[in-house]
């Protein structure tokens, strides 16, 4: 049996089968439901599983994701928050368009990527060179069983060549699919520019999770908005 208050001589708390409250002055006693009721209309059901979804994407790409914290509200959160309204819902299966995703909460364009194969497992990765860019982050996905996402490598990228691309070589497999994600930075200050140059950037330690965990100042830097390409096996 629950312990029983009683504030002015009206009873709050749970008693056998009743619960005793007070409502707008008015002492109230109702039976006891435990089963809390979890309505399943349609538009319920469905953003439950998008959520889902999302919810399971941000975890397999946590050490990718570039949207700072705000307050207490986690990146993770944020990504959910912001790839929400790209999943569609067919019954109760959602699903998203991978190349879609965004890792960054950004209104800036950066223009469509290219991954290129060259002679064996050689993949060239370009983006045209924007007014003012500083660099090109690109984050590669390997695409394994069950339509999960494996972080396979992370690059940072400056301007290269006379065309003024940011170019990346990488060796990816022809027997595999990666899902390639890039975004841009434009360093605002000279101190974002010495903390990335010093950066350690790869799988581990890489400038998204710097960004994430505002290890670096968002006032230092901005970003683009992420695009993607789907590099299907050959």
């Amino acid at each position: 049996m629950a312990k029983l208050t009683s504030i002015q001589g009206q009873a709050t708390g749970k008693v056998g089968a009743i619960v005793y409250s007070v409502s707008a002055g008015q002492q109230i006693a109702r039976q006891y439901q435990p089963n809390v009721a979890n309505p399943s209309t349609t538009a319920q059901v469905s953003n439950r599983s998008n959520f889902k979804l999302a919810s399971q994407l941000a975890a397999s790409m946590f050490q990718a994701i570039a949207i700072p914290k705000e307050g207490l509200t986690s990146s993770r959160n944020l990504f959910v928050k912001v790839n929400m309204p790209l999943i569609t819902n067919a019954s109760d299966t959602s699903s998203v368009r991978l190349s879609g995703l965004q890792l960054t909460k950004s209104s800036f364009p950066i223009g469509s990527v290219q991954a290129n194969r060259g002679e064996g497992d050689a993949v060239t990765l370009s983006i045209t060179r924007s007014s003012g860019l500083s660099r090109v982050i690109y984050s590669i996905f390997r695409l394994v069983h069950n339509d999960e996402l494996q972080l396979f490598n992370t690059q940072t990228i400056e301007a290269t060549g006379s065309t003024g691309t940011f170019d990346a070589q990488v060796s990816l497999s022809a027997s595999s699919d990666y899902v390639i994600y890039a975004y841009g930075i434009t360093d605002l200050n000279a101190r974002a520019t010495a903390t990335f140059a010093n950066a350690s950037v790869d799988i581990r330690n890489n400038i998204a999770s710097l960004i994430s965990s505002r290890s670096v100042s968002p006032s230092d830097y901005r970003l683009t908005k992420t695009a993607g390409v789907i590099l299907a096996s050959a």
